[in-house]
């Protein structure tokens, strides 16, 4: 059985920290996304199995890496381990979105509605773009003064719910996440 949607993240992420803290300074990048503003966690139903709501589920998802990346850096930045967040921008060219209906990106206005993209949007970024931001947290001397953080576009970004901003909450899901890996482990 695997391993539920976020937890998934952590389940790899804390597989490797001691390899991590052995090859310290080392960077733990998670990626997010501008989407994180459509839900925070749902504590009382974390795994969506009732009213499930793809766009709330999508946001809690990537409010959930901003908190992992904020709670693994707590953990480890004492031990040479450090972990940032960031929205990469959508890239088309990827094709990731591929199973994504046409209908929803044109009622978020990424794309016109007769499926072309909206050159308007500021969601569009070309694979370079798109690529600079997880690399500048991954690699930018500079970013270490901001371990821990959200970054958007090369810069710290804007949370905006109060779990991703949250130090109490991120490390309440952190608690969470080991408690539902261990239930699926044990079911395995």
């Amino acid at each position: 059985r695997l391993v539920p949607g976020p937890q998934r993240h952590f389940l790899l992420t804390t597989l490797l920290v001691d390899k991590l803290v052995a090859s310290a300074p080392s960077r733990v990048v998670s990626v997010s996304s501008h989407g994180h503003f459509l839900h925070g966690i749902r504590w009382d139903d974390v795994n969506w199995t009732s009213d499930y709501d793809k766009f709330l589920a999508y946001g809690q998802s990537k409010t959930a890496n901003i908190m992992f990346a904020r709670e693994l850096n707590a953990r480890l930045a004492a031990k040479g381990v450090t972990a940032y967040s960031c929205h990469p921008g959508l890239i088309w060219e990827t094709g990731l979105a591929v199973h994504i209906p046409k209908e929803d990106f044109i009622a978020f206005g990424v794309l016109n509605p007769d499926g072309t993209p909206n050159t308007k949007s500021s969601f569009f970024k070309t694979v370079p773009q798109g690529a600079a931001t997880p690399v500048y947290c991954a690699i930018h001397p500079d970013a270490k003064q901001h371990a821990g953080e959200y970054f958007d576009n090369i810069d710290l970004g804007q949370t905006r719910n109060p779990d991703a901003g949250s130090a109490e909450a991120a490390k309440r899901l952190w608690e969470l996440s080991e408690k539902l890996v261990a239930a699926a482990s044990a079911k395995a």
